[in-house]
């Protein structure tokens, strides 16, 4: 009902599909975090604290960044540029063969009155270096805003 590949379903060890399903997935996400209910703010919570968020690193690389930018231009007092975002993300990596090789982050970043939804999804295999890249991906597109 997503409009997702159906064939994920029933891959159980590890589902493989494209940033677009991601994203699609994370719209339906969205929607239902909207509704406000219990289960959804319960669930908008568990999406807050992730433990391994390249998007929120990268959100607040570019934020950071930023506000220091507006320090240097104007002194503190009148640089109130703001810097809180709340990300929605759940990160994924695995790199045991190259058939099951991947680094990925997608979700949902609320900003400024403003939500926006990344899905970064790359066959590269977990590694420091990696990681470094998908944060530096998720820094630009998020720069786009």
């Amino acid at each position: 009902s997503c409009g997702v590949n159906s064939d994920i379903v029933n891959d159980t060890h590890f589902p493989r599909y494209s940033a677009r399903e991601s994203a699609l997935l994370w719209f339906h996400t969205y929607q239902y975090l909207q509704t406000g209910t219990e289960a959804a703010n319960h669930l908008r919570e568990l999406f807050t604290q992730t433990n391994v968020s390249f998007i929120r690193e990268g959100v607040t690389n570019v934020l950071s960044s930023d506000n220091e930018m507006s320090n240097d231009a104007a002194s503190s007092e009148e640089s109130a540029t703001n810097t809180d975002a709340v990300v929605l993300n759940k990160a994924g990596w695995i790199a045991s063969t190259p058939r099951f090789s991947g680094l990925c982050d997608a979700g949902l970043i609320e900003y400024d009155g403003q939500t926006y939804l990344i899905s970064v999804m790359t066959s590269a295999p977990d590694s420091t270096s990696h990681r470094d890249q998908v944060i530096e991906i998720a820094e630009e597109l998020f720069k786009t805003r």
